[in-house]
């Protein structure tokens, strides 16, 4: 790793890279070796960690661009609304296609509920609108899509389901759903303290990944404007609002955000 006054030649990347900052990719050594693999832009998820470990984590980018010579971009990645599975028994359980699977509003954990040719799960939800927002034929992904099911009734404080894709559902496992209107806000309180922090500390973008409309997106812009993002910034500013596109954060969707 080069010392404060040396500078490396890197070569100039052909395709941008996005690393995400964590515990195993925060020292100077590692970001070194990142940023020479073709690294140009560290995201810190504010789904984890505390405010003072993404200070951490910036000043060491910050640094290491400095000594190598090589511009670097940080994002922080806002978290949206969490909406997950609830409390499952220990080690989660397994779903296979065809199964249905019910998703409860209003229960605290998971239950098996007798239903004469066979035994159904109940699952818990952290949000527990979903069960009337959620229509038939509409998709329900969890833990990144691994468990992919597909919506075929709804009621007051149910959501019956048939598995299209099994594998393991454990404990606070994200819940996607790509095609329903949602009525959750895009952005949480915590979001707003996460942009405003973004905002006193030069962040370069901030990433949106809950979006349903460009309303969404208009809205974090104005309130970034509201903040003075960008203010004193050679070009007229630097920080802007950009709407993650994973498949499992669709424009209606909302999930696990790791």
């Amino acid at each position: 790793m080069p010392t404060e006054t040396q500078q490396v030649r890197v070569k100039p990347s052909l395709t941008k890279v996005l690393a995400t900052l964590g515990p195993a990719s925060e020292d100077v050594k590692t970001l070194g070796k990142m940023v020479e693999a073709g690294a140009r832009l560290f995201r810190l998820n504010f789904s984890h960690g505390d405010f003072g470990s993404h200070r951490m984590r910036l000043d060491v980018v910050r640094s290491v661009s400095a000594s190598m010579g090589v511009p670097l971009a940080v994002v922080g990645d806002l978290q949206g609304p969490k909406i997950r599975v609830g409390v499952m028994p220990e080690g989660g359980i397994e779903v296979v296609p065809g199964q249905e699977v019910v998703i409860s509003g209003t229960a605290g954990e998971m239950l098996v509920r007798d239903e004469g040719r066979a035994s159904t799960p109940v699952l818990p939800t952290t949000y527990g609108a979903m069960v009337r927002e959620v229509q038939a034929g509409q998709r329900v992904l969890i833990n990144d899509g691994a468990v992919r099911m597909l919506a075929v009734e709804s009621s007051k404080d149910e959501l019956r389901c048939v598995v299209k894709v099994g594998g393991r559902i454990t404990t606070r496992k994200g819940i996607n759903l790509p095609d329903s209107v949602l009525s959750v806000p895009a952005l949480s309180e915590r979001d707003w303290e996460c942009a405003r922090w973004g905002v006193e500390h030069d962040l370069d973008f901030l990433a949106l990944s809950f979006v349903r409309t460009g309303n969404d997106v208009a809205e974090l812009n104005r309130r970034l404007a509201e903040l003075g993002a960008g203010r004193g910034t050679p070009g007229g500013g630097q920080r802007h609002a950009d709407a993650g596109d994973r498949e499992d954060r669709d424009a209606a969707g909302g999930g696990e955000h790791r």
